[in-house]
């Protein structure tokens, strides 16, 4: 398994970090093999850095399947995540705990995490560990939903979207004549 990396000024450091805990990961006896890391920067620590530079990078190694999976650092891991989810076909995950890994993969088959700059180092191990091992769970919700972003991502979202407009409006209007005593 081949997981790509990327920062900006305020990550450079956490993903030195983790590139530390990527290593211990694949020494260890938990099922996943040996992981290979390819780190696409910033390799030297630059205050203009940007988020938006190195995620772009690595949405693309992982559309052109160059790496499997990626992790993101940014200071808060929000930049990072909305940035890469403007890519059609990325589904990056913002990862504040364990659970939210664990879930980030079985619901929503994250192929990015998203994590903060100024994390304790176990909790980020606990966070990838989690994220890596959990399978996607392949039940009819979480499929369905994975259909609907795919379709949204081509432009057929907006269909749905008119769709659950006229319900939300064609429920507000029979409320407000019920709380009115009419009868419909």
């Amino acid at each position: 398994m081949k997981i790509g990396l990327v920062s900006d000024h305020a990550g450079f450091v956490e993903k030195a970090k983790i590139m530390l805990i990527l290593q211990k990961i694949s020494n260890e006896d938990n099922g996943l093999g040996h992981i290979e890391f390819e780190d696409y920067g910033p390799h030297t620590l630059n205050p203009l850095d940007d988020y938006p530079n190195f995620s772009k990078l690595l949405a693309t190694k992982i559309l052109y399947k160059e790496c499997i999976k990626g992790i993101a650092v940014c200071g808060t891991g929000i930049g990072m995540s909305m940035n890469l989810n403007k890519v059609p076909g990325i589904r990056a995950a913002l990862c504040y705990s364990e659970e939210a890994a664990k879930k980030a993969a079985s619901h929503n088959n994250a192929n990015i995490i998203c994590l903060r700059g100024d994390m304790e180092e176990e909790e980020v191990e606990k966070i990838i560990l989690s994220w890596l091992t959990t399978p996607f769970d392949i039940s009819g919700k979480n499929i369905r939903h994975l259909r609907r972003l795919k379709k949204m991502e081509k432009g057929e979202g907006q269909y749905l979207w008119r769709r659950f407009k006229i319900r939300i409006k064609y429920m507000s209007n029979f409320i407000f004549r019920k709380d009115l005593g009419r009868s419909i």
